[in-house]
């Protein structure tokens, strides 16, 4: 994992690297839409190791109640949003 601003980031999400491009896809539905469904998120990745170990990371949260995804935190998602253009 990588310190970043204060915010932890999983090293697989940052550009250049393997889960970029689906880390990015989520981010921008959950932007979107507010969440993402839990099955809209594997079948985007369609990888249970890669799915489980972003959910591990302090971006993501799963919602057990209404199976979906959203960003962690407020300060997660700030920081997305103030960031975004920069890569």
């Amino acid at each position: 994992m990588k310190f970043i601003e204060g915010v932890i980031y999983y090293d697989d999400m940052i550009p250049g690297s393997p889960c970029y491009n689906f880390a990015k896809k989520i981010i921008q539905v959950i932007l979107k839409d507010g969440q993402i469904d839990l099955f809209d998120y594997y079948e985007i990745i369609n990888d249970s190791t890669v799915t489980d170990r972003m959910l591990a990371t302090n971006v993501f949260s799963f919602n057990s109640n209404s199976f979906t995804i959203t960003f962690k935190s407020k300060l997660v998602e700030n920081y997305i949003l103030v960031n975004i253009n920069k890569n």
